[in-house]
C-alpha cells in the first residue's frame, strides 16, 4: 500500500474491458493484471506520478487517486 499516493479503482465503471487499459497507459506500472482483474501494484503505488493519463480513459470516479499527504 501507497504511503503518499492510493489509487483506487472501480472496475465496474471501466466498461467495456474492465480497467485492462490501465495497464498499458501507466508510466509507472502502478496497475497490474491478477488472473482477469485489474488491480493496484502495491510496491508501485507510491511512485503515482499524478500525471492523469489513467482518469483520462474512462468517466469520473472509475478511477480515484488520492493523495495521502498535505501540501
Amino acid at each position: 500500500m501507497g504511503i503518499f499516493i492510493k489509487v483506487e479503482i472501480d472496475p465496474s465503471l471501466c466498461a467495456p474491458d474492465g480497467g485492462r487499459k490501465l495497464v498499458n497507459v501507466c508510466p509507472v506500472n502502478v496497475f497490474a493484471l491478477d488472473q482477469d482483474r485489474v488491480v493496484t501494484d502495491a510496491e508501485n503505488e507510491d511512485e503515482c506520478t499524478l500525471c492523469g493519463l489513467c482518469l483520462n480513459l474512462y468517466p469520473p470516479g472509475a478511477v480515484v487517486v488520492r493523495r495521502l499527504y498535505r501540501e
